[in-house]
């Protein structure tokens, strides 16, 4: 089911310091990764759960995860569909008996 879900996404990892720091004393990062796959953004939504606005009804709130092969994609690792639509990793959780790890997704670049 995931490889039907699949689709290519543009992972950049932020960089690590690297331990040394410029003449000011701020850090210096390691230059960002970006990584190419082929794997799916699934939501998860939860139909007990609604936001209601000021003009009333009632929406459902939903969950984006990213299942991925990749280990240790740290808080902030952006996520890029071919779309444009762009993601940040806000959390995550391991499930070590399918080799996958679920990052929760938070989208950015829009107007909350």
């Amino acid at each position: 089911m995931n490889d039907m879900l699949a689709e290519d996404l543009t992972i950049t990892i932020p960089g690590h310091d690297t331990g040394d720091s410029d003449e000011l004393g701020r850090p210096i990062m390691a230059p960002a990764t970006v990584k190419k796959v082929h794997e799916p953004i699934v939501n998860s939504t939860n139909p007990n759960m609604t936001y209601t606005p000021e003009l009333g009804g009632q929406l459902p709130v939903g969950t984006l995860y990213w299942l991925s092969g990749l280990v240790g994609c740290p808080k902030g690792t952006k996520v890029q569909r071919a779309s444009g639509a762009t993601y940040e990793a806000i959390n995550h959780g391991d499930d070590f008996a399918a080799g996958r790890v679920y990052y929760q997704l938070k989208e950015v670049g829009t107007d909350e």
